[in-house]
């Protein structure tokens, strides 16, 4: 499997990556990143809140893979489209503008205190 990737100064790469685990299922990769299984190549708005708390580091800071993802907004077409309408289509544009909500810097979480096993 070929990561591709786009480094700080512009530049586009690749890199092999190849492991005892492999999967296609984003909340499986997310699972085995958590439980320390291996690196897993995952987008923010998935992982926010383990980048937050720190229960998962991002390895390759400045570094971007993949391709843009669009969403499109698809409604019949009129002269004028509907308030509500109109209002959704605001609303997304805000929440997935040019940077997405779950890139922007949010508050700080208070940290999640982990149980410890009674020995």
């Amino acid at each position: 499997m070929t990561w591709d990737y786009t480094g700080p100064d512009g530049k586009p790469g690749s890199v092999r990556v190849a492991g005892r685990y492999a999967c296609d299922n984003w909340e499986v990769l997310r699972e085995w990143a958590l439980a320390g299984l291996g690196v897993a190549l995952k987008s923010t708005w998935d992982v926010r809140r383990h980048l937050e708390d720190g229960s998962l580091v991002p390895l390759c800071p400045g570094y971007t893979f993949g391709t843009d993802v669009a969403i499109y907004a698809v409604y019949p077409h009129r002269p004028l489209p509907a308030a509500k309408t109109r209002a959704f289509i605001e609303f997304l544009a805000e929440s997935f503008g040019p940077e997405p909500y779950w890139d922007k810097p949010s508050r700080a979480l208070k940290p999640r205190i982990k149980g410890r096993a009674a020995v």
